[in-house]
């Protein structure tokens, strides 16, 4: 990751990044996004597949990266989270940049783009008022899940490996379906 910040960019800069740039536009800077390890899109995949199969029917959807969204009409701030899902509201499809109000937005932890994510991100996030954020850091040795809830004032609960947890208010996710990776790898 590296901030580019020799003047204020806007939404129509972002906008007019060429098709192999992924960046976020944050309090007009843009962060460039490095390509993520394997261990990162094994996670993201997995991720992927539990939420698009289990939110099937319930007119939710799950959304992955690149993808840039909007969490309110009123900024420029422009985010690409790992994952995110809609349950509802989703606004401007037509647009190459969506508002929506996710209900949950996922971000997966790589060493460019850790320390942003679980501060800078993360209290944007909140501000916006999304109802769940998980923080995934799969960098240590033994990878954890933190959780926060709009609910819960966004008091993070943690989660190790072998937890499952309810997403959503209903939606259980096995842990050890996400790691799979460690099997391959023989961790």
């Amino acid at each position: 990751m590296y901030i580019i910040q020799n003047k204020i960019y806007t939404e129509e800069d972002w906008l007019n990044l060429s098709d192999n740039e992924n960046a976020e536009l944050i309090d007009g800077a843009l962060i460039m996004l490095a390509a993520p390890s394997w261990k990162h899109q094994k996670v993201s995949a997995n991720l992927t597949a539990n939420f698009h199969y289990k939110l099937k029917g319930s007119g939710g959807d799950v959304y992955h990266a690149p993808c840039g969204i909007k969490l309110n009409e009123n900024t420029e701030n422009i985010y690409e989270p790992d994952l995110f899902v809609v349950c509802k509201d989703l606004y401007d499809l037509d647009k190459s940049c969506n508002i929506v109000r996710p209900s949950l937005i996922i971000e997966i932890l790589s060493p460019s783009t850790g320390r942003y994510d679980k501060t800078r991100k993360l209290i944007h996030y909140i501000n916006a008022g999304v109802e769940e954020i998980w923080i995934i850091d799969i960098l240590d040795k033994e990878p954890i899940v933190t959780v926060y809830l709009k609910i819960e004032n966004y008091n993070g609960a943690v989660y190790k490996k072998d937890s499952i947890v309810d997403a959503l208010n209903g939606i259980k996710i096995d842990l050890k379906d996400i790691f799979d990776w460690r099997e391959m790898i023989g961790e």
